[in-house]
């Protein structure tokens, strides 16, 4: 059970990685009175190609000390796992965009098709009770090659409104279908696919999602120096809250690129009074765990650089500062103090409170890609 927690949260982060907004930096001379209004219009027949790259590293401190038997040696004679682990974690994905079509309301249709979609990920140590580094690795190597294989080759077709909402999305079955299959061919799979629950994917999930990587778009046309409010909130399986609120601002516009500057916070939340998956699921395929509870919070500074023409942006980049805890029953409990409660009354542990502090970069280049001659 220990390893499907493993991948499913490693899962769970590069999908996380892959849907968070992407931002970037440029300068440019502002010219005080160019009205810019923002609109999403490729030319229909484009197409370009999406190259992303993000780096997470995160510190996890207060992690409980426990004695951890390895081969050969006595019952708490082996190992202990340490008190504070650092985790680095790399993604990248290619992507083309081809723009197919736009009908009399002005919403484009775009093809997304996935080439490469790639993982990895490092640890000073293992960081969870019981599990030793060859686990973590095999883990890890598994990841990479789960991820390559549910989004290689994908295909959605998405509608997007000029005001950057994406109206619908085609092809979530098959993701989902991928998905499924590759969680159920890994040891406690099947468990992983009912944890992340029906709602995991859903349509409006993942339009909510895609339209991030669009930016938040004005409401009215803007000049330099002008900003406005935006709001996003993102279901998450496992009963996870997701919440990200900012600003963002026209800084300049030259030679057909408007540059804009994007300062928000974001939080991230599963509080233990709330069950992780749906009553349907088994009780193997619960999570959290009783007693389980989790808080992320932090800020994203960066900024945006738009092709004017096509409303799309050009070059991206964010940074992220984020800083939390965990808290969850202490494994080292003994099977007494840990016995399953009587029904109706509240589970019984010992919580242990496990720091979190991190920082994520992220930069999404999109390339126009020349047409035959």
């Amino acid at each position: 059970m220990k390893q499907w927690i493993l991948w499913v949260g490693t899962v769970g982060l590069s999908v996380a990685v892959a849907a968070w907004p992407a931002l970037a930096q440029e300068t440019g001379s502002v010219v005080p009175s160019a009205v810019f209004d923002w609109k999403v219009r490729p030319e229909v027949g484009s197409r370009y190609v999406r190259r992303t790259f993000n780096r997470t590293q995160m510190q996890m401190s207060g992690l409980p000390s426990v004695p951890v038997r390895s081969r050969g040696s006595a019952a708490g004679k082996g190992s202990k796992t340490p008190t504070s682990v650092s985790m680095n974690t790399i993604v990248s994905s290619v992507a083309d965009y081809d723009v197919l079509s736009r009908d009399a309301q002005g919403a484009t249709t775009v093809k997304l098709t996935y080439r490469t979609y790639r993982t990895f990920s490092s640890n000073t140590s293992t960081f969870m009770p019981g599990v030793s580094m060859a686990a973590v690795r095999t883990a890890q190597d598994r990841q990479s090659k789960m991820m390559q294989d549910i989004f290689a080759g994908l295909i959605l077709t998405m509608k997007i409104a000029p005001d950057g909402r994406i109206w619908s999305v085609l092809g979530l079955d098959k993701l989902r279908s991928r998905m499924t299959r590759v969680f159920a061919s890994m040891p406690g799979g099947g468990a992983a696919v009912q944890m992340l629950g029906k709602d995991f994917l859903s349509e409006d999930s993942y339009k909510k999602a895609l339209a991030q990587n669009m930016g938040a778009l004005p409401p009215h046309p803007i000049v330099p120096g002008d900003s406005w409010p935006y709001q996003i909130s993102l279901p998450l399986p496992m009963g996870i809250s997701s919440g990200i609120q900012g600003t963002r601002t026209l800084v300049s516009r030259r030679d057909g690129v408007a540059t804009i500057k994007d300062s928000s916070t974001f939080n991230l939340t599963q509080d233990a009074s709330k069950p992780g998956t749906s009553a349907s699921a088994p009780p193997s395929a619960q999570f959290p765990i009783p007693g389980f509870a989790m808080r992320l919070q932090g800020n994203q500074d960066g900024s945006t650089t738009v092709d004017e023409a096509s409303g799309l942006p050009r070059e991206a980049s964010t940074s992220m500062v984020m800083s939390g805890h965990m808290t969850f029953p202490d494994p080292r409990a003994s099977s007494a103090s840990a016995a399953k409660p009587k029904p109706g009354a509240s589970p019984s542990f010992s919580p242990i409170r496990i720091t979190i502090t991190g920082r994520s970069t992220t930069r999404t280049v999109l390339e126009p890609v020349a047409k035959p001659a």
